[in-house]
């Protein structure tokens, strides 16, 4: 089949079934994650102590889903952040910064101002993340330098 399929545009209805299959298979990570959380809750305990949250902090981020990690990436790489090297250097950081991006409300207004306006400033306004990402950004510029 994947022979068949290169080269061409899916039709809006397999569009449609892929997207809908992965709406599924997000709903039930979470509703297992969900259950994990409830059926050994020492052991979910451990978890959320490990990434310096509260156990609601936790199911609160496992709920918004992924798609904040990429919407951070992104904007750390328009900035010029390498966020890999940060990650090295200061997971602690880019944890701190995933977990305000995954219980931020702001990520469809994200998104938009990515796609319509790459290099603009509006994000500092709503973003929680803007004061760390500020801090951030010298210190990459200076590592690319060096």
């Amino acid at each position: 089949m994947s022979d068949t399929y290169q080269g061409r545009v899916p039709s809006r209805a397999e569009t449609v079934v892929g997207m809908l299959g992965d709406a599924i298979r997000r709903w039930a990570d979470r509703l297992a994650f969900t259950r994990f959380m409830q059926g050994d809750p020492a052991e979910a305990n451990r978890l959320a102590q490990d990434l310096n949250i509260d156990k609601r902090t936790l199911l609160d981020v496992v709920r918004k889903g992924h798609g904040s990690a990429a919407l951070l990436a992104r904007r750390m790489g328009l900035l010029g952040i390498d966020a890999e090297a940060i990650r090295k250097r200061e997971p602690a950081v880019v944890q701190d910064l995933s977990r305000c991006c995954s219980l931020c409300g702001s990520k469809p207004r994200c998104a938009r101002d990515m796609v319509r306006e790459p290099q603009g400033e509006s994000w500092r306004t709503y973003c929680p993340n803007e004061p760390t990402l500020e801090t951030l950004r010298p210190a990459a510029a200076g590592e690319k330098a060096a």
